[in-house]
């Protein structure tokens, strides 16, 4: 009986993992690389009006410099399409172990990213004043999606379309 229920749960896993790919995959409706510029420019702004609210010093520009910094998305060493399609056939070509080897590593290294942007993160808020902190508080959870990051990650589409209330 307990190795029906495993095979079972792992049907249930390998499906999820199946249609959560598929997710990922699908294409939200416009050329990536112009939706990438398009988040570019919209983030760029937001951290401009971000400067002006918190009222950046003159001392306080080299910490500026590199909480902008560690908020970019890391780079994508596979940006173009080709490359993509390369990656996609490699995943294809592995075994079930492999890919679940692969989705790990993936994973580690968005891990470490988010570490790095955390650290960078606490180092510029200790550079900021208690005033300027309370500012950044708010402003920074409009920044990263606001009331919809907290209840319910699936609607990243509408970034701007939150209430200030």
């Amino acid at each position: 009986m307990s190795s029906i229920k495993r095979v079972i749960g792992l049907g249930v896993v390998a499906s999820a993992m199946v249609v959560s790919g598929l997710v990922l995959a699908s294409n939200h409706g416009g050329d990536p690389s112009n939706q990438s510029h398009q988040h570019g420019k919209a983030m760029q702004q937001r951290m401009g009006e971000l400067k002006a609210k918190l009222a950046i010093t003159a001392a306080q520009e080299g910490a500026w410099g590199d909480f902008q910094l560690a908020m970019q998305r890391p780079s994508k060493a596979m940006g173009n399409e080709e490359a993509k399609s390369a990656k996609r056939d490699a995943m294809k070509a592995m075994t079930t172990p492999q890919r679940l080897d692969a989705m790990l590593a993936m994973k580690q290294q968005r891990d470490a990213y988010m570490t790095v942007r955390t650290d960078a993160i606490r180092s510029f808020y200790t550079e900021l004043t208690p005033s300027q902190q309370t500012v950044f508080d708010h402003a920074f959870q409009q920044l990263m999606g606001g009331k919809k990051m907290n209840k319910h990650r699936g609607g990243r589409g509408n970034r701007g379309d939150h209430d200030d209330h």
